[in-house]
């Protein structure tokens, strides 16, 4: 009997769905590794706070793609072909679509692909809550008009990203309505279904 690969998960959502929170419960169940653009943009953000990447946020508009289809690729080239990984928040546009399933053939990668949704109200209420319980770490993205916008542009953005992954892998859309036990489940159910 052949080994079984190990999980090479995309996880991609509409705002304040809990992509990062389900990478990380999928990640340690898993045992693999999270790549999460979504934190590295962020982190990029917060140490250049004029630069474009940092702009682009506070305008609710997704991250220039250059640098990041750069940053998507390189991290899943490094990877060893026996460690599995989460690719958490990415790829949003089109031209990063390319250079991930360009990168995962390249890798010999098989993926499978979530997308966690919910409605603009839950997405309001979760980054309400995400921004009074971290004052010390304020989100530029967590404000009521930013994620009113990306609710909203995520799916007219995401649309042609998210028709390449199903060309090209096992798709689902799931439900990030619920506790993050639930929506955990959901998850594992479509992955044992598909790995």
């Amino acid at each position: 009997m052949p080994a079984k690969k190990p999980l090479t998960l995309v996880v991609l959502g509409d705002p304040a769905s809990g992509k990062g929170v389900q990478a990380n419960k999928l990640a340690e169940k898993y045992k693999c590794k999270i790549l999460d653009v979504g934190k590295m943009l962020r982190l990029e953000a917060s140490e250049n706070p004029k630069g474009p990447i940092a702009k682009a946020m506070q305008r609710g508009r997704p991250a220039p793609t250059m640098p990041v289809q750069k940053m998507v690729r390189s991290a899943i080239l490094k990877l060893s072909p026996q460690e599995g990984f989460i690719l958490s928040q990415n790829p949003m546009l089109f031209p990063e679509a390319q250079v991930v399933v360009s990168a995962m053939k390249k890798a010999g990668r098989e993926p499978i692909c979530v997308y966690i949704a919910i409605p603009l109200k839950e997405a309001l209420i979760r980054s309400a809550r995400r921004a009074a319980l971290s004052k010390d770490q304020k989100r530029i993205d967590d404000n009521k008009e930013i994620t009113t916008k990306r609710h909203r542009e995520y799916k007219k953005i995401m649309a042609s990203t998210i028709d390449l992954l199903k060309k090209n892998y096992p798709y689902a859309k799931i439900s990030g309505v619920g506790s993050v036990n639930e929506i955990t489940k959901r998850l594992c159910v479509f992955i044992k279904k598909n790995s």
